[in-house]
């Protein structure tokens, strides 16, 4: 979810990658730089997220999927 380089992204995992960022500074732009610091420090993001803001990626991407569909227009 979050270890691919970004040279090797397609528009539309560009485009979900924004959303992910966009999510979790909607929530919390504290906790957001914590998480940054967290993974540039090498911490798994499971570990990240789970320390962060208490959440597995899986419960994330619930959170921001249901998100998403409040948030953002559909076609």
């Amino acid at each position: 979810m979050f270890e691919q380089n970004i040279d090797t992204l397609t528009l539309p995992m560009h485009a979900a990658c924004f959303s992910y960022v966009d999510y979790l500074l909607t929530r919390d732009g504290t906790k957001f730089s914590e998480l940054v610091k967290k993974l540039k420090a090498k911490i798994p993001t499971r570990d990240a997220l789970k320390q962060v803001w208490g959440m597995t990626p899986i419960e994330f991407e619930a959170l921001w999927k249901a998100w998403v569909l409040q948030t953002y227009p559909t076609k």
